[in-house]
Parts: structure tokens; sequence; C-alpha cells
């Protein structure tokens, strides 16, 4: 059972705390009266800190122990109390701690931490821990798997992959549906690889990088003599997979013409090439995809509706990432020990604060965006850690960029790009957000009363929300 070492000062304090975390089941609570006990603790057993500042004037044993847990790499929450200076509520997000939770926030957030902490709990050798010891090794937690077989292990993905195992052995038409990058052409694969077909090929087209009048040869294949130019006889995708999995990636993008000829062969199995009289049967599995809705395609008069229905009689909705936010650092580790062995690195592990980044961001590119991310940071790595400042700008400061057209890339401010001096101010700016929206959060968006939390006026808070690019439904008491 994982260990919660409780690093308080204050005896009465740590025996209300304790209270507060009786019902939690999952860990063990071990008190620590300074901070020297404490780390002597955590250095003996896999934990997770949680340093409580309950006054304004916190005792500066405190803000070392925060600095010192983030240097051994032990995975630190400093709980804040609401009237603690700006500067003291930084201390954690600039030393590396994977969160900081204010007082009114503890029943959410810090629960869900430790939640998050007691499922990737690996047991600690029994041998002391180096000082330099990761928190998170990536050779021991991806063991043999490989990224894509992440792509299932969340509970986001458990209803999913049921279903995928069902129908994984069947030959039935699947279509995969979901947002940009969440990691269709993976599945498909996936599929190919737990049923019949393993040992025969797998073929993906990327039906929207065809050129248009080059699609229904790419697919169905042509004889010599054909068209112009077509001087041998070309075999198209539907035949070299022979009694494989073929999978049409962005369908969508399929000319009307061709999808007639896609019904055929969903409904008779069978095409015929380009210029060739002759019917040939199609034996292999056929896998769909799309990150485009395509009933609003069938509006336009994009799409044929019959073609969808038969697609669509097995159909699977990929979560975007966001939505399986336990799947970031599984595959964040794979990625990086991947890219690692591949550009003849050594990375050992991640560090606390580019975990606590990693968990923060939104991924609007999904699985694709973390994979670029981690190629990123290893390239980058200068030892056998990536850190935070290894990773990319819109990771690090992502209040900085927005989405425009699918493609993060414009400032938001006329901000220099990050340089090693602006780290502080940028993690500085981070802490703050993240309090403003914490308190909005635990005052249900009353304005009033987050102003009165956090000792400042009204006015204050407008303009400091406004700097950060706050915007909260006004709720008035």
């Amino acid at each position: 059972m994982p260990n919660l070492v409780l690093c308080d000062f204050d005896r009465q304090k740590r025996e209300v705390f304790r209270d507060y975390l009786e019902a939690h089941p999952h860990v063990e609570r071990i008190d620590a009266a300074d901070e020297t006990a404490a780390l002597r603790l955590v250095d003996s057993c896999s934990a997770l800190a949680v340093v409580p500042f309950w006054s304004a004037a916190p005792n500066p044993r405190q803000l070392e122990a925060v600095r010192e847990f983030c240097r051994l790499q032990v995975p630190v929450v400093p709980v804040l109390a609401p009237d603690l200076p700006a500067a003291v509520k930084s201390v954690g997000i600039e030393a590396g701690a994977i969160d900081c939770v204010p007082v009114g926030a503890m029943r959410g957030r810090l629960l869900q931490l430790i939640e998050l902490f007691t499922a990737r709990f690996v047991p600690r050798p029994s041998d002391t821990r180096p000082a330099d010891s990761p928190i998170v090794d990536l050779e021991s937690r991806t063991e043999s798997r490989t990224d894509d077989g992440y792509l299932l292990q969340s509970p986001a993905m458990q209803q999913v992959s049921d279903r995928l195992l069902k129908i994984a052995g069947l030959n039935s038409t699947i279509l995969l549906t979901g947002a940009t990058g969440v990691g269709k052409s993976s599945l498909a694969r996936w599929i190919h690889d737990h049923s019949s077909r393993r040992n025969a090929p797998f073929r993906e087209v990327a039906c929207g990088s065809i050129p248009y009048n080059l699609v229904e040869s790419e697919l169905f294949g042509h004889v010599r003599g054909s068209f112009t130019g077509s001087d041998h006889d070309h075999e198209g995708k539907f035949s070299v997979v022979r009694d494989g999995t073929l999978l049409l990636d962005e369908i969508d993008c399929l000319p009307l013409e061709v999808q007639a000829k896609l019904l055929r062969v969903v409904e008779q199995r069978c095409f015929e090439k380009i210029g060739s009289h002759k019917t040939e049967r199609f034996h292999a599995r056929l896998i769909a995809a799309t990150n485009r809705p395509l009933d609003q395609l069938i509006a336009k008069g994009e799409f044929r509706p019959d073609l969808y229905y038969r697609l669509g009689v097995i159909s699977f909705r990929i979560p975007t990432l966001q939505e399986r936010a336990d799947a970031i650092i599984p595959l964040a580790m794979a990625f990086a020990l991947r890219f690692a062995k591949e550009q003849g690195q050594t990375i050992g592990s991640l560090s606390p604060a580019v975990i606590s980044a990693l968990q923060h961001y939104a991924w609007p590119g999904n699985i694709r965006e973390l994979r670029n991310t981690m190629e990123y940071a290893v390239a980058f790595a200068s030892g056998n850690q990536i850190r935070w400042s290894d990773l990319p700008d819109e990771i690090r400061y992502p209040e900085r960029f927005q989405l425009t057209g699918g493609t993060a890339v414009a400032p938001l401010a006329a901000t220099p790009p990050a340089e090693p001096g602006n780290q502080l101010a940028g993690a500085r700016r981070v802490a703050e957000r993240e309090m403003l929206l914490a308190t909005l959060q635990a005052t249900n968006n009353n304005r009033t009363k987050a102003a009165a939390a956090l000792g400042v006026s009204r006015m204050t808070l407008y303009k400091r929300m406004e700097r950060l690019n706050i915007s909260h439904p006004k709720v008035e008491s």
C-alpha cells in the first residue's frame, strides 16, 4: 500500500487533517512533525507528501521542505490557505510540486491527486533510494509494452476496449470516429493484431492525401491502357491487402463516385479495377475512420447516406485525450522511452514539474500532439531526466497560445518566447492563475467571496482575471 506522509508542524491541525482523510482506504497515512522526519520517511518508502500551509505567515522550514521534496523528486502537494502571500503560493510551482491545492478545494482536487497517485503506485525496492532517483522510472513503468498498448488503459476507454475485444475476431466492417490525433489508426492496428488476420497484411490509406483523380486507381487499381499514362497494370490497396485488414482513414474525403464503388465492396465484397470487366473478390476486413461528423456531411450532400448506414453498423467514438486523462502520463513515458532509444539517448524519468505540466495541458491535438511533445522534449533533454525547461513553449505557457484553425500558433500577448531568465515569472503567472481559478471554483464563481478569500478588492480581482485571461460567469450573492 502506498504512503501519504503528512508534513505538518501543528499537532492539532495534523489531527484534523488525519480525520479528514480517515475515509480514504487506499493510502497509509504517516505523520511527520518536521521536515527532517518527513524526508526520512519518504526516502524509505513510496510516498506522496502533503505539506499544509494554514496561516498567512508560514514556517520557513515548510517552504524548505517543499523545495527539498522536489529536489529529491518526491511527489509533493502544498495545501494553501487563501490569505497566503502570492510569493509563498508560487513556491510550490517554482520548485516542481505536482499541484498546489487551496484549502477550499481539498475535498475535490486533493482526493483526486491521491487517487491518481495510488492508481499509478509501483512498490519501491527494499533498498534505500539514492537522492537522485527519479519519481517516474520509464523502464520499470513501461515494461515491454508499446505506447499503443496504453491507448485502452483509462476508465474513459474501458467501454470501448470491452466492445473492441468482442468484435476484434469478427469480419464485420468497423467505423472509428473521433477528433484528430485520438489514435484511430493505432486502434485499427490493435484490432488487426487481435484478430485471426494478424499474420496477414495491414494496409492504411489516407484518403485525404491522395490526389482527387488518383483515388479510384489507388484503391481499386487499373489495367494498362485504361487512361492516359497508364502504361502498366497497377494493383490497388483492395488487392494487395489480400485477406488482411484495410484501414480507410479520412473516409469523408472520398469523392461521391468512389463512395458508390465502396458501397458495393461493403455490401457484395467485390470490385473491379479501372478499365477491367473482371470482378475480383474482396477478402479483407475493412475499417473506416473519420474526424468529421458524417451526418452533417450527408445533410450537405457530401457523403452518401446508404454508405454511412452500412459503415455505422459497428461504430466506435474514440474519446479525446482530455477525456481519458489517466492515460496522459503512461503514454508520455512510453513515447519518451521510444524516442530516447531511437535517438541513442538515456532518458530514465519525467520530473514532477513535467508531470504537472502534461496533466494540466488541454491537448487539442490529442495523442499525436503528446507524441510530438515528447519527441521534442527528448531531443532537448540534457540529462537522463526530462525537465520542465525541455518542453515546448505551448506546453509550459499554454495561456500564451490559442487554437486557430486546428493549429496552436499565435501568442495571446506580446510576450517574448520563453528564455531561461523568464521561467520564474512564467511559473509565478501559472501559480497565480491556478490559485484564482481554484478560488473561483470553491466560491461557485462568486467574485465577491473570491476576492475576500484572496484578501484583495473586487477591482483587483477583476484586473488580475483580465491579465491572466480568466473568464468566468458572474454569480453574485
